[in-house]
């Protein structure tokens, strides 16, 4: 019951932080895109490393036989068709994907290989999220609150931070009741 639980949250934070990386991704690619476009496969992985790590958790929480690889594959799939996507919509061309294309799936099959149970894949998630996003949130935490705006700016904002700190204290949960779980 606690692993279909953390599977649902896991895939919740996914979507979330999905949202706010592709906000992220489309206020940088109209910034950069006139300018170069080299810099636009850097922040693809930047922007949707998270919700790739909490996609393979989630899956991974679904599936956690250990010797099943269809929570990888899966998650490799989703990267694979939502870059192509962001490459045609903006035309980025087949060098911006294959270049964030090739990061984020081999740090799914990295992490999955590596990871014994959702619970540390989830733990990686949240470090990557407080390395890569945490200024983030400030400065739109920030500009709300210089700016102002609406409840719904607010909680769209608001709502990745507090379902990867669900996600954190899950995974210590689920960690701390069963202590044949390693973490590496």
């Amino acid at each position: 019951m606690a692993q279909r639980l953390a599977a649902i949250l896991y895939l919740l934070t996914a979507l979330a932080t999905l949202n706010a990386g592709l906000a992220s991704f489309k206020s940088v690619s109209a910034l950069f895109s006139t300018i170069n476009l080299r810099w636009l496969p850097s922040f693809a992985i930047i922007d949707f490393a998270v919700p790739t790590i909490f996609l393979l958790a989630g899956l991974s929480a679904v599936w956690p036989n250990r010797a099943s690889t269809m929570s990888r594959w899966i998650t490799a799939s989703a990267v694979f068709i939502l870059l192509v996507d962001l490459c045609v919509r903006h035309g980025l061309g087949w060098k911006a994907f294959s270049e964030a294309a090739g990061v984020l799936i081999s740090a799914v099959f990295v992490t999955g290989s590596l990871a014994k149970h959702a619970s540390a894949i989830a733990g990686t998630g949240v470090l990557l999220y407080a390395v890569a996003l945490g200024q983030d949130l400030i400065l739109r935490l920030q500009f709300y609150w210089a700016f102002g705006g609406s409840y719904r700016h607010l909680l769209a904002t608001l709502s990745p931070p507090v379902l990867v700190a669900a996600s954190l204290i899950v995974a210590f949960y689920l960690r701390s009741t069963n202590p044949s779980l390693t973490l590496g």
